[in-house]
């Protein structure tokens, strides 16, 4: 998940939700680089591997199938989630499935009640709401 919650409120983290994909792409690099410096130079390589297509179903499913997979984890819909399940089954891999697009959005009793609108928004409209991450409940600390 790429939206930060903490108890400064949502959106006061001063990231741009608009660069998040680049900032996930530097977090993997971060992560490249200091198991490199630890372990060595091919330490995670094949560990974390980031793939995009716009014909899911044509890559996923050699990719479940690879007997060398020993781990699936996914965060989306309950009906991809469940066809995910129904291929992993097959060669017995271990899963964790984030299913149903429960995402809740956060406003603690301390928090930048302005930044917390602007990431309200954020978080429930990006992609005109049509995204697993996009919040559909929210919990407001009583005392605001």
């Amino acid at each position: 998940m790429c939206r930060r919650r903490d108890r400064r409120g949502a959106g006061s983290s001063g990231v741009d939700m608009n660069a998040l994909p680049g900032i996930a792409i530097d977090g993997l690099e971060l992560l490249r680089e200091g198991a490199a410096a630890q372990y060595g130079s091919d330490a995670i390589a094949g560990v974390v591997n980031v793939i995009t297509t716009s014909t899911s179903g044509k890559v996923s499913g050699p990719i479940i199938a690879d007997p060398r997979l020993r781990k699936l984890s996914f965060t989306g819909s309950t009906e991809v989630g469940r066809k995910l399940l129904e291929q992993a089954a097959a060669n017995i891999l271990r899963t964790s499935m984030e299913l149903g697009g429960n995402a809740p959005f956060l406003i603690f009793d301390d928090a930048d009640l302005g930044a917390a609108v602007d990431g309200a928004m954020i978080a429930k409209f990006r992609n005109i709401g049509q995204a697993c991450t996009a919040a559909n409940r929210f919990y407001v600390h009583e005392k605001v």
